[in-house]
């Protein structure tokens, strides 16, 4: 059984898709492996798809189980009716769609930073002078005809304000609310906040709030130009840290309740850490999903074998869990625990393709031309 990766990127006006598998060694470590890039001529659902199946049949793994797949959060790839990943289930029934849980995550800290309007702002400032460094024909001929464009560039910079937010993990829910939207979790980081600001010599903002205008009689519809500047653990706290986790909290409940509950509770099942480990009604749902004839009797006698491990020692995780189950005594649950150990949470293995090519493909066009570099 193996699970599929997928991501696609432009290349000199060239749609190419890196196709990476997930699997499990023989003695049972997870391995990501590169299967190759595919051109495609037209970025359709249909056209993907095809392109997936065309890379595993060359690798002969179109008749193999394929247990789950995992792109990015675009439409095409998504879509639950005629999306990339429904196209791919009609080929293979078993293969649940797993969002990327990196794009996932990058969005939920893009969501929090909205949440403070200072951060906004510091965020857009940065992505003008990244679009404007960009271009330095365009920017040279702009510094010629008009000198005033650094000066007020470096004055929009000493102007705005840039609010950290070293939110130390993300966790779940209760976690965030329990551990870290506290007065003391609010005052470990605004203490970091100082310490990182007296390192780098950032200047705090001391000025007075700038006071909104008095538009009564008026309907506005857009910020007036206030801002806060929060310079005690007070101010931090209530004008900085709980806006933050608020938003972050809710981000995080937003984007990963579409998560399938049942599976994510069959993996579980499968690691030791947790008050789950090896429940049957857990494991049994996600072993019915794949077609898994699991016996009650591999999980008992499972049960008290490890029970006596756990006494002597610490078991870490799934793979430490299927390395110690023989496969002659537990074949339906070593079965089971290969399928939580194979499905990914992550595409970042073809976006990394993407940056080992780079360079090969500037040898080639440096030696041959672009067009043998396509």
């Amino acid at each position: 059984m193996y699970s599929v990766m997928a991501d696609e990127a432009r290349d000199h006006h060239t749609e190419q898709l890196a196709v990476c598998v997930r699997y499990v060694t023989m003695e049972g470590t997870p391995r990501e492996a590169f299967l190759g890039l595919h051109k495609l001529d037209t970025f359709d659902a249909k056209s993907i798809a095809d392109g997936i199946e065309a890379v595993l049949q060359s690798h002969n793994l179109g008749d193999l189980m394929c247990v789950a797949q995992t792109y990015d959060g675009a439409a095409v790839m998504s879509g639950a009716v005629g999306g990339v990943q429904a196209r791919f289930r009609e080929r293979h029934p078993e293969a649940v769609y797993v969002h990327c849980y990196a794009h996932e995550l990058n969005l939920v800290l893009c969501h929090t930073c909205k949440a403070i309007p200072e951060a906004v702002v510091f965020f857009d400032l940065l992505e003008t002078l990244h679009n404007t460094m960009g271009k330095p024909g365009e920017i040279c001929k702009s510094c010629r005809e008009q000198p005033s464009c650094h000066s007020c560039l470096s004055q929009d910079h000493e102007d705005s304000h840039s609010p950290r937010d070293p939110v130390k993990s993300l966790q779940a829910e209760d976690d965030l609310h329990a551990d870290l939207r506290t007065e003391p979790g609010a005052e470990e980081v605004f203490k970091s906040t100082m310490t990182i600001c007296e390192e780098h010599h950032i200047q705090l903002p001391v000025g007075p709030r700038q006071k909104q205008k008095r538009l009564d009689g008026f309907v506005v519809e857009s910020a007036c130009g206030a801002t806060s500047n929060p310079t005690t653990p007070g101010e931090f706290r209530g004008q900085l840290y709980y806006p933050c986790l608020d938003r972050m909290i809710q981000e995080l409940n937003h984007r990963f309740s579409d998560v399938g509950e049942e599976l994510m509770s069959g993996i579980q099942a499968c690691n030791p850490t947790t008050a789950t480990f090896l429940s049957e009604d857990a494991l049994k749902s996600l072993a019915t999903h794949y077609k898994i004839q699991l016996k009650s009797e591999e999980l008992l006698v499972a049960k008290h074998f490890f029970k006596r491990r756990l006494e002597k020692e610490k078991v870490p995780d799934i793979a430490t869990v299927f390395q110690m189950l023989d496969s002659d005594m537990f074949p339906t649950l070593k079965a089971v625990l290969q399928v939580a150990l194979t499905i990914p949470v992550s595409s970042c293995s073809c976006e990394r393709s993407f940056s080992a090519f780079t360079p090969s493909a500037h040898m080639v066009k440096e030696h041959y031309g672009p067009r043998e570099a396509q």
